[in-house]
């Protein structure tokens, strides 16, 4: 005879409003972690696989980490030492720094038959050229 399965839809459902419920209880609750240490006895990898088993819990889950997610910013942008949640922002939430970058067009109107039918000399002085105009900053 089969064990029966602990990790049933409705266990799933039960815990995930559990964990919205202690989310919403406190503007600190953010940890999803540490409510599963702390109030279950639920890994987070088994949450992860869960959450691959059940719709219904993935959802719930998506809720939470919204709510993680918003708690962050909240806490990035309304605190004075915000670089633990920018950090958790980063790393979890997909939030990355904005780079720029700079791109120049040294197109000098080449055409590609030009290039194909041009000597090894004249693409040497070709290359020196868009070389030199880059070094000055054109």
């Amino acid at each position: 005879m089969a064990r029966p399965e602990k990790y049933t839809e409705k266990f799933c459902l039960e815990l995930g409003e559990k964990l919205l419920t202690w989310m919403r209880q406190t503007e600190g609750n953010i940890f999803i972690k540490r409510f599963l240490v702390e109030h279950t006895d639920v890994s987070y990898q088994r949450i992860s696989e869960l959450v691959k088993k059940y719709d219904s819990f993935s959802d719930l889950i998506k809720k939470a980490k919204d709510l993680q997610e918003m708690r962050l910013v909240d806490i990035a942008l309304n605190t004075g030492k915000p670089i633990g949640a920018i950090f958790l922002l980063k790393n979890h939430h997909g939030y990355a720094d904005k780079q720029e970058i700079k791109t120049e067009n040294l197109n000098r109107n080449l055409d590609t038959q030009q290039l194909a039918s041009a000597t090894d000399e004249q693409l040497k002085d070709l290359l020196r050229n868009l070389t030199d105009s880059s070094d000055k900053g054109y």
